[in-house]
């Protein structure tokens, strides 16, 4: 995270709609996708003011 502050750089998270909507996907498959979801909004928050 030092290195992205320093050159303001992003994090890619790669997700699925099935962590945000039912699309009839295996239910540990939409948990996963619905937990990596709210990692990333967490991450954002807590990183935001190093403009990462």
């Amino acid at each position: 995270v030092p290195q992205l502050a320093e050159s303001q750089g992003s994090i890619v998270m790669v997700g699925s709609i099935a962590g945000m909507e039912e699309i009839g996907a295996p239910m540990p498959y939409s948990s996963a996708k619905a937990a990596l979801l709210a990692y990333a909004k967490s991450l954002s928050v807590q990183l935001a003011k190093q403009k990462v």
